[in-house]
């Protein structure tokens, strides 16, 4: 890693603006970690100029929902129910966190390192643990580079225990995780989402019909019920009507398909999900047994819209791993602008044939890879991960 306050990136290609578009013969300047000129043509007048004829400047993207902790042992009962595997809490990830509690701190800073390594530079965290868990997150993120925006998953089930835990949960992280709104009552409920609501800039996420079961147990009606969250993860088994509440409730989806397959051998109804244009952005879930590679998911997610759609729409999954993540939790995007801070990162090489791709978005989200990443730049540090 290379700090500097002043340095260029040529490059062949760039996706530019809110609406990402594409551009050919980019230079990117920034100075004290913002960007403060773009235009056409290769620039030589700096003293740290970094040219890619053939690479591509892309902003960073943004892993929406993930289980960090789960790094501390990948690929342990891949033969598991995935309730018995990693339900809370008596599935067979609680009770290797437990017995790994002294490693999870480790763990967590692995997983931040892999995922700023494949060019992501926001992961949201459902944090296991209450506040022990929320404070090992903290430490583990100390001198990394990656944006940890943790969401605290909550231990007590009393009206006083919860209320006292969630004022501390409120201090230390952006909001709070519901692995399912089913184990909580409704008393409970209406705590959290008086103190979360009150507090403001705090966000409520939780998983939603992941499973067969818990559509059948009416979890989206009993949330929305009590709850207004920001995001619900996953949505597998919701209906058409049921995404379009969520569009006109202005709540985001966070769809999570190699997961989805991994744990329940189905994927999310992408064909549903774009016709009705329902808010979405993208998650890996659980790290201990998917990798938390963003582009995998992309990858996937256009094989199922050509499969579902018969066609496929190359801007629409960029913007979920790109805009939709920050957006769904408040926070702005990181696309690439004049004015705005510097999280971008650059493909290029011979894995990345960039110049004589037809579809350059297509190519991106179907060849895009932490192999292809020649430089990453957030802020003031350059990041080469392959030197």
């Amino acid at each position: 890693m290379v700090q500097t306050l002043r340095y260029v990136i040529n490059v062949g290609y760039a996706i530019i603006g809110e609406d990402l578009s594409l551009h050919e013969d980019i230079s990117i300047e920034i100075e004290n970690g913002v960007i403060i000129d773009i235009r056409h043509g290769f620039r030589r007048d700096c003293e740290n100029v970094f040219t890619f004829p053939e690479g591509i400047a892309v902003p960073l993207l943004t892993n929406a929902h993930v289980h960090s902790a789960d790094y501390v042992l990948p690929e342990v009962g891949s033969d598991l129910y995935i309730d018995d595997l990693v339900g809370e809490p008596y599935g067979v990830k609680y009770f290797i966190l437990k017995k790994h509690h002294m490693h999870l701190q480790e763990a967590i800073k692995s997983f931040l390192k892999s995922a700023l390594l494949s060019g992501t530079y926001m992961v949201i965290d459902f944090r296991e643990g209450g506040i022990e868990g929320l404070n090992i997150a903290i430490e583990a993120c100390k001198g990394t580079l990656t944006k940890y925006v943790p969401l605290g998953m909550l231990t007590k089930r009393t009206p006083q225990e919860l209320q006292q835990e969630l004022n501390e949960i409120l201090k230390l992280a952006k909001g709070v995780a519901l692995s399912s709104p089913l184990y909580y009552n409704t008393e409970l409920l209406r705590v959290i989402a008086f103190k979360v609501m009150n507090c403001k800039g705090k966000i409520i996420s939780a998983h939603i019909s992941e499973t067969e079961e818990t559509r059948r147990e009416r979890d989206f009606e009993y949330l929305l019920n009590h709850i207004r969250p920001h995001q619900i993860v996953h949505g597998t088994y919701l209906s058409e009507t049921e995404f379009q509440l969520l569009k006109d409730l202005n709540i985001y989806l966070v769809i999570c398909p190699r997961a989805n397959l991994w744990f329940i051998g189905k994927y999310p109804p992408i064909d549903k999900i774009y016709k009705v244009g329902v808010k979405v952005a993208i998650g890996t879930d659980n790290s201990g047994w998917i990798k938390p590679s963003i582009w995998r998911d992309l990858e996937v997610i256009a094989s199922i819209m050509r499969t579902k759609l018969g066609s496929i729409d190359p801007d629409w999954i960029l913007k979920a791993a790109i805009l939709g993540g920050p957006e769904s939790i408040g926070f702005k995007p990181p696309i690439i602008n004049e004015g705005h801070k510097a999280y971008l990162m650059v493909l290029s090489g011979p894995l990345f044939p960039i110049r004589s791709a037809h579809d350059k978005k297509l190519a991106l989200i179907k060849r895009g890879g932490p192999e292809s990443i020649a430089l990453i730049a957030m802020e003031n540090n350059i990041i080469t991960p392959h030197e």
